[in-house]
């Protein structure tokens, strides 16, 4: 059962994720990362069992998020120093909304 439930989380976040990046563009990339980062930090702080850790955090987070997408929006982005600021921006933004989720619910 718990592989049914990871097949439908990851197929949940994945097409949020791809609707988000339809509508609005390189801001919905942002947006489901930042998103799913916050989620990943309140999933992990619950210290939920195995099971629902693997389907919340990789399947539905892992889905949701998307590195791949944020590098390709990156590259369009214009210089070599605009890429870099973008990635790292994001990057430091990430980390700071799963610290954020892991702090308001643990």
């Amino acid at each position: 059962m718990t592989w049914v439930l990871f097949a439908v989380a990851a197929m949940t976040g994945g097409t949020i994720r791809a609707i988000a990046v339809e509508r609005l563009g390189p801001r919905g990339t942002t947006l489901v990362n930042l998103v799913g980062s916050f989620m990943l930090g309140m999933v992990i702080a619950t210290g939920a069992d195995s099971d629902t850790t693997r389907i919340l955090a990789t399947g539905f987070c892992g889905s949701l998020t998307t590195l791949s997408g944020l590098v390709a929006d990156s590259v369009g982005g214009g210089t070599p120093v605009a890429y870099t600021r973008r990635l790292t921006l994001e990057t430091a933004a990430g980390v700071a909304a799963a610290a954020l989720g892991y702090l308001l619910a643990g």
